[in-house]
Formats: C-alpha cells, structure tokens, sequence
C-alpha cells in the first residue's frame, strides 16, 4: 500500500526539505511513499483567495490517485494521536484500497468542491502551521505510526499499539 502527500506549492525552507527527506528516508522501510508537490499557480497574486482556492481545488481534484482512500489535511478535522492514526494505518493496510492520498491545500484552505469530493480530513493540531512545517509533520507522523505497528522504540507513549 502506498502513502502519498500530494501539496499544492513547494517546499523552499531548506532545514524542512532536509527533515522530510531524513523521514522519508526512514519511511521506505516501511511502505513506499510518495511527496507529491504540485507548484503554485501562475499569476496567483491576481486572484482573490475565493478564486485562488477554486483553482487549486481543481488541479488536487484531478491528481485524485484511483483506488485510494484520501484525505484533506485540515485544521478542522478529525485529531488522531499517534497511537490511533497506526491504528488507522493498520486498518488501511488490510483495506482493498491501493493507497491512501494526504491532501495539502493552499495558502487559502480548500475549495467547497474539494471539501465535497473529499469529505474526510485530518487535522495534526489545534494550532496553524506553515504548509511547510505541515508536511514535514505528517512525513514523520507517517513514520511514528509505522514504528509503532511494528512495536519499535521510537515513539515513547504510555500505551504499546
């Protein structure tokens, strides 16, 4: 089963690109895993942020994977701990499905096209962060979770998956 985090924008902070390689790195031992950065629209900066999310909403929706379960990545979804997204992860591994696709949005959220084509989202906190920093999170989150499927000591949490 493959992971992907498909990402409207690039990642440019240089310390980032080299913690999501470092857990990427460390992912492939586990399961194959795509980072899928799609970059930011041309001519942007004319749009409003209504019309800047449509379009966004519309190039996430055409790199949709088949056959895959997939979720928006949302401040306003569901918020898994670690231990229940391996539980997730474990569940989605014995599903039929071919992979699961983590969505990551634009500056201005996603498009209600999006949000009604993909209804199920995760949030990784409370707080905002960069869209950066978000992918990074959820790359080693990813690995959190395969670690501890595989009861190994990496994550420290009082309670064994």
């Amino acid at each position: 089963m493959e992971i992907r985090l498909t990402c409207i924008g690039e990642t440019k902070l240089p310390f980032i690109v080299e913690g999501i390689a470092f857990y990427q790195k460390k992912l492939r031992h586990y399961l194959p895993f795509v980072l899928e950065e799609i970059p930011d629209l041309k001519l942007s900066q004319n749009l409003s942020p209504e019309e800047r999310s449509l379009k966004e909403g519309l190039v996430l929706l055409k790199k949709l994977q088949p056959g895959f379960l997939v979720y928006r990545l949302d401040e306003h979804g569901k918020m898994p701990d670690s231990l229940s997204l391996a539980k997730h992860l474990s569940a989605w591994q014995m599903s039929s499905k071919k992979g699961v696709q983590f969505l990551v949005g634009g500056p201005f959220g996603f498009s209600p096209e999006l949000k009604q084509t993909v209804p199920d989202a995760i949030s990784l906190s409370a707080l905002t962060f960069p869209h950066d920093l978000v992918r990074l999170m959820m790359v080693e989150q990813l690995y959190r979770a395969c670690t501890i499927l595989k009861n190994e000591p990496y994550h420290h949490g009082h309670l064994k998956y």
